[in-house]
């Protein structure tokens, strides 16, 4: 079951993925959470799981190129938002300007 998020409390984490091994092969995503590490755990074991059903285009490219080992999460920013809406469209503004 999914953790409802206290929005009034809740620090998130702003993040993109990047390749460890070639600056030049880049993910079009950049993503919010409110448990960095959980998070690096849970994109490891979606781009190993050949069933996996999210975002399965930055799994793709990941996995073309060297798998897990070879990105990173980078952190670009911590903060709070008033709503799940505003998350994503921070989100979105920090994707159109990578």
């Amino acid at each position: 079951m999914k953790k409802t998020i206290d929005y009034e409390t809740a620090e998130f984490s702003i993040y993109k993925i990047v390749c460890l091994s070639n600056p030049t092969i880049t993910i079009p995503f950049v993503g919010a959470t409110t448990n960095f590490v959980k998070m690096k755990t849970t994109h490891k074991q979606r781009a190993n799981n050949v069933n996996n059903k999210y975002h399965t285009f930055i799994y793709d490219i990941i996995n073309t190129n060297g798998g897990f080992n070879n990105f990173n999460l980078i952190e670009l920013e911590r903060r709070k938002f008033d709503n799940k809406m505003i998350v994503d469209l921070h989100c979105y503004e920090l994707l159109k300007r990578s």
